[in-house]
């Protein structure tokens, strides 16, 4: 009955992201708000009409949910930093494409997934 009320609802492939993800809050939060697309980037803040600097401020291109993640060479070099840190092979895609391996790897029936 409780459906039949509700409707029906698209499922989130996403949300299994958030299960024994032992991620800080603040972490998965802002995870969370970049799935759903509400990151309040600076492209995003002026879309919604506040009027600010559209510049990412390390290098001056326009601020996205793609660039502060992976466009920025700031993020570049953290992220290499990081991934020869651990020895995982680089990849370096955008973010849909980073939330699709994400969702398959944690979605693995076999245990293997990614926490």
């Amino acid at each position: 009955m409780y459906i039949e009320f509700r409707g029906e609802r698209p499922s989130m492939n996403w949300r299994k992201l958030f299960y024994q993800n032992h991620a800080r809050p603040r972490a998965r939060f802002t995870l969370w708000l970049t799935v759903l697309e509400r990151l309040p980037t600076k492209d995003r803040l002026e879309k919604i009409g506040i009027h600010i600097d559209g510049k990412c401020l390390a290098c001056d291109n326009v601020e996205t949910v793609n660039h502060i993640f992976f466009a920025c060479r700031f993020t570049q070099h953290i992220w290499s930093t990081l991934i020869n840190w651990i020895g995982y092979p680089i990849r370096r895609h955008d973010w849909d494409k980073e939330l699709e391996w994400i969702i398959a790897e944690t979605t693995k029936k076999d245990g293997d997934g990614v926490y």
